[in-house]
C-alpha cells in the first residue's frame, strides 16, 4: 500500500524506483534484485511523490525472483503464512507447501504450484490469476468457488497404485 492509502500494481507503473534501507542490493527492477547481500532490509518502491515500504530479509535460499511459500491455515491476506512474511506479488512465484490457503481477493501470481496433501479455495466472487504455469501435485485439492485464470499451461499430476494390468486409453496431457 502507498502512502496515499491505495495499493498498486507497480509491474504496470512507468517511472517507478526502487531502492533498499542499506543500499546492498545494486540492482533493482520489477522485482528482481541483484547484488544482495545477507540480512534484514526495506524495500522501497517509489512512483513520483507516493511511496511503499516493504521489509524483506535476504537469506542462503534467496534466488533472483520473489518466490513465496505458504504453511498453515487462513486466507490470502495473512502474512504470517507466508515466507517471506508479505503477500505475494504479482510476480511472485507461488508455493503452497502445506495447509489450506482460502484466496479471499483477488490475486495474480506468475506460476503457482500446489503441492501434495496441500488445498486452495478461492472464494465467490474473487479471482486467482495466474500469469504463467499452474501445477497441482497428486493429492493436492483446488476448489474454484470465484475465478481461476491461468494464462501459461496447467499440470495435474496423479499417481496411480495398485496391481495387475493397467490399460491406458486416451491419456493426453496427463503428467505421471
Amino acid at each position: 500500500m502507498f502512502s496515499d492509502g491505495i495499493t498498486r500494481d507497480v509491474t504496470s507503473l512507468p517511472d517507478v524506483q526502487y531502492s533498499t534501507k542499506t543500499g546492498n542490493a545494486i540492482n533493482i527492477s520489477q522485482g528482481i534484485l541483484k547484488g544482495v547481500k545477507l540480512g534484514l532490509d526495506t524495500l522501497t518502491v517509489t512512483y513520483g511523490s507516493l511511496s511503499c515500504k516493504l521489509p524483506i530479509e535476504i537469506d542462503q535460499n534467496f534466488t533472483s525472483e520473489f518466490n513465496f511459500k505458504w504453511n498453515g491455515t487462513d486466507t490470502w491476506d495473512k502474512t504470517e503464512n507466508w515466507t517471506p512474511s508479505i503477500i505475494p506479488a504479482t510476480n511472485a512465484d507461488v508455493t503452497v507447501e502445506s495447509g489450506e490457503l482460502t484466496v479471499n481477493q483477488n490475486a495474480t501470481v506468475s506460476n503457482l504450484t500446489i503441492n501434495s496433501g496441500a488445498n486452495i479455495s478461492i472464494n465467490t466472487g474473487d479471482t486467482l490469476k495466474v500469469i504463467g504455469d499452474l501445477t497441482i501435485k497428486s493429492d493436492a485439492t483446488l476448489v474454484d468457488n470465484g475465478k481461476v485464470t491461468v494464462l501459461g499451461s496447467t499440470k495435474v499430476e496423479q499417481y496411480l497404485t495398485g496391481s495387475g494390468n493397467v490399460i491406458a486409453v486416451n491419456l493426453r496431457n496427463i503428467t505421471h
